[in-house]
């Protein structure tokens, strides 16, 4: 994919002398240095589904609700001294 980016001139310098050093193109150890920092493997990942992952509910606490009704359930109980 093209794609146009704005990047300060000193690292665009040293990305180009790196590329050239590793006798690679700058689109191509650009590329690959990219790809490390995300790590994209190169097999597609199953993504996981949005309502599973939106459905979790944190109250700051660590723990995570999987339905808001448990955490009434938990309020409920701490307020009752159960």
């Amino acid at each position: 994919m093209r794609t146009t980016v704005t990047i300060p001139e000193d690292i665009y310098m040293q990305t180009r002398i790196l590329a050239a050093y590793n006798k690679k193109s700058f689109s191509s150890y650009l590329s690959g240095v990219l790809q490390e920092k995300v790590k994209v493997s190169k097999k597609k990942k199953k993504l996981q589904d949005p309502f599973l992952v939106a459905g979790k509910f944190s109250i700051g606490i660590g723990k995570i609700y999987k339905k808001r009704s448990e955490l009434y359930e938990n309020r409920l109980e701490k307020t009752m001294g159960n």
